[in-house]
């Protein structure tokens, strides 16, 4: 599939609050966004070029017709004292709106944010302009009471990344189980992969070895194993299927 990409308010702030720049944070969702989908085998065509209001969005509708893309995603945060996280699409589209509310779910699943749903709008040009099935994301809200969003979002902009292409895609999205106390684990195989998510369907980011010792912060579900670690140093998830508590 070819995926067109952008980061909102491209060469403006955006909304602002609690310390963080709306643009600055569409950013690294859009590379979030681009790094998951080149994982996948799609054809990610970024359709950033800065400016401002009105030209990003000019710019973004013309680079998205231009390569015939199938699919068109803009990156966005919410502002307005709200939280959780929602999906925009073409008002009548259907394809648009079915895609919506499967994106909205999975986020909010992965992050474990409000969802509040696939939501119609007429009147924004990246979404009316756009040749293709084309949706709006609002991750979550950068003036959120409590700022109870963005850090659960920033923190691991991939696991959002990967809840989008779940829902593409029609897989189904592990929901972590929250820690109650860390633990540690002596591998007991060869070799493990470390892996960006839960899951044998995420990227690998290195390898553990046999007799290695190690403490998991948080557990899941997911494919390939009975289940997942995160592991302390940040570096991915493992199977706990080729451990041993110590």
């Amino acid at each position: 599939m070819k995926i067109g990409t952008n980061a909102g308010h491209a060469g403006e702030s955006g909304a602002v609050a609690n310390g963080y720049r709306e643009s600055n944070l569409n950013v690294t969702m859009n590379n979030a966004l681009i790094a998951a989908g080149k994982q996948r085998g799609h054809t990610m065509i970024n359709a950033t070029t800065g400016g401002g209001y009105p030209k990003d969005i000019n710019d973004a509708v013309s680079i998205c017709n231009s390569n015939k893309v199938d699919l068109a995603i803009s990156n966005h945060f919410n502002a307005g004292r709200g939280t959780g996280v929602e999906v925009l699409y073409c008002t009548g589209s259907t394809a648009g709106a079915n895609l919506a509310a499967k994106v909205s779910a999975a986020i909010a699943k992965a992050y474990g944010l409000t969802n509040r749903g696939a939501k119609p709008r007429s009147d924004l040009g990246f979404l009316n302009r756009t040749n293709a099935t084309a949706i709006l994301i609002e991750w979550g809200f950068v003036d959120a009471p409590n700022n109870a969003d963005v850090p659960k979002i920033i923190a691991n902009p991939q696991t959002g990344a990967n809840a989008v292409f779940s829902a593409i895609s029609g897989t189904s999205v592990p929901t972590p189980t929250p820690p109650t106390t860390q633990f540690k684990v002596r591998i007991n195989t060869s070799v493990l992969n470390i892996r960006t998510g839960p899951g044998t369907n995420y990227g690998t980011n290195g390898s553990v070895k046999l007799n290695e010792v190690y403490t998991i912060t948080q557990t899941s579900s997911g494919t390939g194993a009975n289940s997942w670690g995160k592991l302390l140093s940040g570096a991915g998830w493992i199977s706990l299927d080729f451990t041993v508590r110590v």
